[in-house]
């Protein structure tokens, strides 16, 4: 798999990983935009810029896959950044009732 990944980072002119029109990016927008109109997600940023965050987290743990090999527990790393990504644009309600 990491074979295939690179060889598509190598190659392709227009890169197939950054491309807003892949699958990937329409699940995660959608994801995004049902998290913002449900009030879970703070508003500070818009629903695209968002889902560029959340999947340029996901490319960085892909490279990080590539640079470390073996040594490097692409799941387990994945999960870790994505939460504390998803944690850091959450909405939350303080003691008082408010929420930030």
């Amino acid at each position: 798999m990491r074979t295939v990944y690179l060889n598509a980072l190598m190659l392709e002119s227009d890169n197939y990983f950054s491309n807003p029109n892949r699958n990937l990016y329409k699940i995660i927008h959608s994801f995004v935009e049902e998290g913002i109109g449900s009030g879970e997600f703070k508003n500070e940023l818009d629903s695209q810029e968002l889902t560029l965050l959340i999947t340029r987290c996901m490319r960085g743990s892909l490279y990080d896959w590539f640079i470390f090999g073996d040594n490097f527990n692409l799941i387990g790393e994945s999960q870790k950044f994505i939460v504390i990504v998803l944690d850091g644009i959450k909405r939350r309600q303080l003691g008082n009732g408010s929420i930030v």
